[in-house]
């Protein structure tokens, strides 16, 4: 273990130390309200707990939310959340007594044990439910499958099957509202385009190397797409990134002010093309037919093709362990002209 990981270590010990003792649960607990803390995480991992969110809310049962700052948007405009509590407030979630708190992802690494065992410290609630967790004896029920090949939203059936139904069946697309100004903002942007065209979304960059197109494949497929006149490419990335990409007369960017904006031209499209899990996600929210790179990066021993995998029937996932860019241009293309010409035949 890494210096800062021992650091971190004691660190969540002595947080621990601050957390109440596990309820004796013995059957009788009505589940009326819950709170589920969404810290230390990417956008896609948040969104990917909306589908579970619905069923909550279906189910009567009142939901908050802890969440990093950057995360306050994707939720700003769903009405299946009563609170969204910012970490930059901890008094903020001090303020009620919850029957079930949801801990998902202090799994991670040392230091986000230590992040959300500190925040549960400042926290009443009866039960907590954890996910693999490091210091399992502070919680009531502490998911370790027998499996690791599973993915995400296989843990929240597991908090519905515990303590709220013994049945469960998540909507099967995770839930994204926007507003409306940023609704109709992205229906402007795709109207510009050539009316009889398929739009089709790529989303070339995610937040490493190793899980991101390289310039040569993005300009390379360009290229070769470049003939299609059936077509109406977006590429949605940071405008950085645009100055080593050559466009097209198929081709368009779109400058996207934030995240939302991006998913929001997302969901116009017909198609997507796409490395970064976040937009993967935002696919399905929309149910839109997506063509995914994965490159098998491991989560505290949770390979993410799997616990992050795109999760609906409208997705091909493509995984490439060594690297996303290690794949030739002409198979990324052949694959999307395979697609595209699937999305026809339906």
């Amino acid at each position: 273990m890494q210096i800062n990981g021992l650091i971190y270590k004691v660190k969540s010990l002595l947080a621990s130390m601050r957390l109440s003792k596990p309820r004796i649960e013995d059957g009788s607990l009505t589940i009326k309200n819950v709170c589920i803390i969404l810290i230390n995480i990417g956008l896609g991992d948040a969104i990917m707990a909306t589908s579970f969110i619905r069923f909550l809310k279906d189910s009567g049962i009142e939901v908050d939310l802890i969440v990093a700052k950057k995360t306050i948007p994707l939720f700003s405009d769903n009405h299946d959340i009563s609170n969204v509590i910012s970490l930059g407030d901890p008094t903020a979630c001090q303020k009620k007594y919850y029957d079930l708190v949801i801990d998902p992802y202090s799994h991670c690494s040392w230091y986000a044990t230590y992040k959300y065992l500190k925040l549960l410290s400042l926290m009443k609630y009866k039960v907590l439910s954890g996910f693999d967790v490091n210091l399992g004896s502070k919680y009531n029920d502490n998911y370790i499958p027998g499996d690791k090949a599973i993915h995400i939203t296989d843990y929240y059936k597991h908090v519905v099957n515990q303590f709220i139904s013994d049945s469960c069946v998540l909507p099967s697309n995770y839930i994204l509202p926007f507003s409306v100004v940023t609704q109709s903002s992205a229906e402007s942007f795709i109207a510009s385009l050539p009316d009889h065209t398929v739009k089709v979304a790529i989303c070339p960059f995610a937040s490493t190397p190793k899980r991101s197109f390289s310039d040569r494949q993005i300009n390379e497929t360009l290229a070769l797409l470049s003939a299609r006149e059936d077509i109406s490419i977006v590429l949605l990335m940071e405008k950085s990134k645009l100055s080593s990409i050559s466009l097209h007369d198929n081709s368009y960017f779109f400058d996207a002010p934030d995240f939302m904006s991006a998913a929001a031209v997302l969901c116009q499209c017909d198609f997507v093309v796409s490395v970064d899990t976040s937009f993967v996600h935002v696919a399905n929210s929309g149910n839109k037919p997506a063509l995914v790179f994965y490159s098998s990066v491991y989560n505290d021993g949770y390979n993410t093709d799997n616990l992050c995998g795109p999760n609906y029937p409208k997705a091909k996932q493509i995984i490439e362990k060594k690297g996303i860019s290690l794949i030739p241009s002409q198979y990324i293309y052949d694959e999307v002209v395979h697609s595209l010409n699937n999305l026809k035949n339906d």
